[in-house]
Formats: C-alpha cells, structure tokens, sequence
C-alpha cells in the first residue's frame, strides 16, 4: 500500500511540473532551417497541418491540405475543421490560413513573438515550447507543441484535468515533391 501511494505521488509531482524560467521557440534553428528549405528551391509540393489547440475545454482541431505549384499555394480545409465553428473563429481566420512552407515558417515565429509579447503585457505567467521537431532531409517544421500559463487561470476541476492554461500543437504531415 506504501509502495501505491508513493508512487501516486511521485506520478502527480512529475504530472505537475513544468520548467522554469520560460522556454520559447529556439529562433536561431528555426531561421538556420528555414535558410536551409530556401536553398532546397523546391516549387512544387504538397503536405497537411494540423492545429491542435485545447484549454481542457473546449478543444478544436484544424486541418488543411496544401498544394504548392510553381511557388504559388492554396489551402482546403478538412470538412470538420475550423469552417464549421466560424461563429467562435471568425476572427481568428487569418491564423489557421496558411498556402506553403514559408507561411508555416513564419506563423511559428509569429506565434513565439506573440507569446513572448504576452508574457511582457503580463496577460501570460510563463510559457513553454515542450517540443521542436524539423524534418531532417527537407528542414521544415514537423512538430512543434507548447503550453502556455496565464495569470490568475483556474481550471474547472468538473471538466477534469490540472492544465493552468491552453495548448497548442501546430504539425506537417504528408509531405510529398510533386512533378
């Protein structure tokens, strides 16, 4: 019973720890990867991403398919993606709207200088990029997940979870090089 309750324990302090001080995109990578897709000039691709965003509830997922021909890109939205909430992410559109790999680029960044603004203007406490994956022969963002805590958030114990704030999981699947 000791060895139980003992390891319940040692289980919810790992549960609830997180690191301090704030951890936030590593910007030099992210621009030495981006430096590194550019050289690879390719004009013609297609892949999926995937926003994964959830505050213990509600939980939202966006999905769109991207085809890039001669540098130029277009998007479609997976049918029970974000399009069938707009009336709560209207004003978001611009956010979860991205044509090609540099727009990708360039939303993470402006994801990471957002949250650094928030943390400045004290509407976040702290922030933390849990996870930075790039694909390893074409160097664009695979995976890149963060947690960010804001002041004075209280989780709803009735909706379950210990969350101090929202998630957002940002992911590239299905890369291909077209013809």
């Amino acid at each position: 019973m000791k060895r139980i309750l003992l390891m319940c324990l040692v289980m919810f302090f790992f549960s609830c720890y997180r690191p301090d001080p704030p951890r936030f995109l590593d910007v030099e990578k992210h621009n030495e990867m981006l430096k590194k897709w550019k050289e690879l000039n390719i004009k013609n691709y297609s892949f999926t991403y995937s926003f994964d965003y959830w505050r213990v509830f509600p939980r939202f997922k966006v999905i769109g398919y991207v085809t890039v021909k001669d540098g130029k890109g277009k998007v479609v939205f997976e049918s029970n993606s974000w399009e069938n909430e707009l009336d709560t992410l209207a004003l978001e559109h611009a956010y979860y709207y991205i044509t090609n790999m540099e727009e990708v680029f360039q939303h993470v960044l402006d994801q990471n200088e957002k949250n650094k603004q928030d943390m400045t203007k004290k509407k976040l406490q702290c922030v933390w990029y849990d996870d930075e994956r790039y694909d390893t022969k074409y160097f664009f963002p695979k995976y890149i997940y963060y947690f960010r805590e804001w002041y004075g958030y209280k989780p709803n114990p009735h909706v379950g979870g210990n969350s101090a704030g929202p998630t957002e999981k940002f992911e590239i699947t299905d890369f291909k090089i077209l013809e």
